[in-house]
């Protein structure tokens, strides 16, 4: 039993480590949006209020999904969706996809964060 709970800790810590890495990659992917499409970095500055609002919105979401579906479930399900958004993203750097992307992005971290340390709590709880 204590094993387990130590297995799923080490779990959640990984996906908590591998969640940082990829909101530390947000701010170098600017410099290339702008090389790529020849825009100023200002003009990409929507990215981070898309992804501030789908923030917000994951953790309203995160309360009506933990009704319906276990939390191992939606981990699994909102790590599929986050990495569906970002390979998403880098297929077209149009202003719509990224918003569109960014913003399905924020949720499903938002999910994902939210749900690792619930989950973390519950192994020890």
């Amino acid at each position: 039993m204590a094993r387990t709970k130590i297995l799923h800790f080490a779990a959640y810590s990984l996906i908590n480590t591998f969640h940082g890495i990829i909101a530390m990659s947000f701010g170098p992917i600017i410099p290339y949006f702008t090389r790529a499409t020849h825009r100023d970095e200002t003009d990409f500055s929507f990215i981070f209020f898309a992804k501030a609002i789908g923030f917000l919105c994951g953790g309203f979401l995160v309360k009506v999904l933990t009704k319906y579906f276990n939390y191992h479930q939606l981990c699994v399900l909102s790590a599929l969706a986050c990495s569906s958004a970002l390979i998403a993203s880098s297929l077209d750097l149009g202003y719509v996809n990224l918003a569109i992307t960014m913003f399905v992005a924020g949720v499903a971290c938002c999910v994902l964060e939210v749900l690792c340390n619930m989950c973390m709590l519950d192994a020890f709880s």
